[in-house]
């Protein structure tokens, strides 16, 4: 008989969406030294190092970001960055992210870079953390506590807060004039008012396959344009929880070699993204081809997409080609959530709570 847990997990996704109203309505006082930052004259390039949500969260936003701000900005993994043997450039600007503040590689990243004249900036939820005192300057992930070692609201959270750097970085130069922002507000903020429902949608969607779920021995999440990166945060969160390999895969590279492991067993995920048809028109392409090689595929898109088969999450979605990527991520975590309960999993919980202590991964 499996016990019954207390679902943070399911509890912090569902508190999403009044993090996200907050930041968006506290934007200026949280990214207002940053912008100042970022606009000076010793900034001409943005380097983001962080690790697992982290990276995935940057990786999200980051054709937005460098399109607001007219520079280039580059996504790392902090041990890639560390291990160059060319220096950045003078002008880069360093930002590193951690949640809890406690990432040892990202934190080794931030000293590489200050160790070269570098500015450097620390993007951590936790104000105490040393991620937070070592940089040149603080700025907070606002999601409030999150006693989980998978991490949702979070995730959301800062992917919202890069996102509007871009768009305060934007406005302030003046490549966002009054109305363009002013409308770009007005999408963030129906998209936030859209995720209960999407929420709803979506565990119910999850509870009506539960069964499948459950037994799936591997899982594969396929993405497009900026969910690529939710494609990566669904793979990781499952793993983390379900404990199952999952993985998730750019579309294009999935055709490059990866279709030869499909067999009956096979669980596919395809997040059919609005904001680029062809791309779209593909993925539906593809999922029929592979659909006849295993029944366990679903897609997840908008009511505009023509239902192929029971197992597709079809929702209301405001389906902005950017800012859907908190729509669409919200599916994938409530897998993560609520499948480990029927496997007597609680998804909260690390399953080696002495591993990062073991590996020197992480301060304590």
């Amino acid at each position: 008989m499996k016990t019954q847990v207390d679902n943070k997990v399911r509890a912090y996704i569902g508190e999403t969406p009044v993090v996200l109203s907050r930041i968006l309505e506290e934007r200026q006082s949280i990214l207002s030294e940053l912008v100042d930052l970022v606009t000076g004259q010793d900034v001409s390039n943005i380097l983001i190092v962080g690790s697992g949500s982290s990276y995935h969260s940057a990786v999200a936003v980051q054709a937005f970001v460098e399109k607001s701000l007219q520079m280039a900005v580059k996504v790392q993994y902090p041990t890639r960055f560390t291990n160059e043997v060319i220096a950045p450039e003078k002008g880069t600007l360093v930002i590193g992210i951690s949640q809890g503040g406690k990432s040892l590689s990202t934190l080794r990243a931030i000293s590489k870079a200050q160790e070269g004249g570098l500015k450097t900036v620390g993007i951590t939820a936790t104000k105490d953390s040393e991620l937070a005192k070592r940089p040149d300057l603080f700025v907070p992930i606002a999601c409030g506590e999150e006693q989980a070692g998978a991490k949702t609201k979070g995730v959301a959270a800062t992917m919202l807060t890069l996102l509007l750097l871009g768009l305060e970085v934007g406005k302030k130069q003046g490549y966002y004039e009054e109305q363009a922002y002013q409308e770009w507000i007005r999408k963030i903020e129906a998209t936030i008012e859209n995720l209960p429902v999407v929420i709803a949608s979506a565990e119910s969607w999850v509870n009506q396959y539960m069964n499948e779920f459950s037994v799936a021995p591997q899982l594969m999440v396929i993405g497009y344009g900026p969910h690529y990166a939710i494609a990566l945060e669904g793979g990781l969160k499952i793993l983390e929880t379900v404990r199952i390999p999952a993985l998730g895969y750019e579309m294009e590279e999935y055709m490059h070699g990866i279709y030869n492991c499909i067999n009956e067993d096979n669980h596919l995920i395809f997040l059919a993204s609005e904001g680029a048809a062809e791309e779209q028109r593909r993925l539906l392409k593809m999922r029929k081809f592979l659909g006849e090689h295993t029944l366990k595929t679903y897609v997840i898109g908008g009511k505009d997409i023509q239902r192929e088969s029971g197992r597709d999450l079809l929702m209301p979605l405001v389906n902005d080609p950017i800012l859907s990527i908190f729509e669409y991520l919200i599916p994938l975590q409530l897998i993560a959530a609520l499948v480990p309960l029927k496997k007597g999993i609680n998804p909260a919980i690390p399953k080696f709570t002495s591993f990062h202590q073991q590996m020197g991964s992480k301060l304590q």
